[in-house]
């Protein structure tokens, strides 16, 4: 739509992504030595053909395009008014938890956007629908053949050394929920999407990757004393506020807010 508005838009991705795909879709272009003139000329051959330009780095073996650097990410978004990157794959999967080199986000990133597939709340857990089920079971346990609850959803999408550790001052960060194709699935989702707010996102919104179809946002701001943690007391025998004093660095006030 940005495109089509005449404005300067390119896409890319810091990891690899399928041929077929970005062929599908977009103008894969390659780019070598960082050069700010190869961009301009890029983005004006892209108004000529009318597909918005999709920088990489190379071409792998596996029919893959190898993407470009986040420095380099951060040079060509200077010379466009618009830069989405694709920082994170999943192989198709529609959750994910990132694993410690995950995702690789270029420093100028202005918005986060998390995305899963709203089938995480309706399918049986498998290994097609969870991107590396063994290597979340070490950490949480999930249990296959089961619908995943919302609880856990939320603890795994929002843990400390995951995609919210990404959260940065002058950055939005949102929850995206794809592939919600026809208004039966937005009243379908909606009250589970409703229970995964929490105070570091800018906003949940519903999306579907079929043209036509409205972005949907999830508006909870009535809703959001999602529990009450007891706090008070002297603790005079204790010597001061006990739920203030840290454990492992952590006030035992934020170790319950958290758990």
């Amino acid at each position: 739509e940005l495109f089509e508005e005449r404005r300067r838009v390119a896409m890319t991705t810091t990891t690899r992504v399928g041929v077929g795909e970005v062929r599908e879709f977009w103008n894969a272009t390659k780019l070598g030595a960082f050069d700010e003139a190869s961009i301009d000329d890029v983005l004006g051959r892209a108004m000529v053909v009318s597909r918005v330009p999709f920088f990489y780095s190379d071409t792998l073996p596996d029919e893959k395009l190898k993407g470009i650097d986040p420095e380099d990410a951060d040079r060509a978004y200077g010379q466009v008014d618009v830069l989405v990157v694709e920082a994170d794959g999943g192989r198709k999967a529609s959750f994910k938890v990132p694993r410690p080199h995950e995702p690789v986000l270029p420093s100028s990133t202005t918005h986060l956007g998390i995305v899963v597939g709203c089938e995480i709340f309706e399918q049986p857990a498998s290994r097609d629908l969870i991107f590396d089920l063994d290597g979340i079971n070490k950490i949480m346990t999930i249990r296959e053949g089961e619908v995943c609850p919302t609880a856990l959803i939320r603890k795994l999408l929002y843990r400390e050394d995951g995609y919210l550790r990404h959260a940065a001052p002058g950055r939005k960060v949102f929850l995206v929920v794809n592939k919600v194709d026809t208004a039966g699935k937005v009243e379908a989702v909606m009250p589970r999407a409703d229970e995964l707010f929490h105070p570091a996102l800018d906003g949940i919104i519903l999306t579907s990757s079929e043209a036509g179809h409205p972005i949907v946002s999830v508006d909870n701001s009535r809703d959001r004393i999602a529990a009450i943690v007891l706090a008070a007391g002297g603790s005079e025998r204790f010597g001061g506020p006990k739920l203030c004093r840290a454990v492992d660095g952590q006030p035992l006030v934020q170790r319950a807010v958290m758990s």
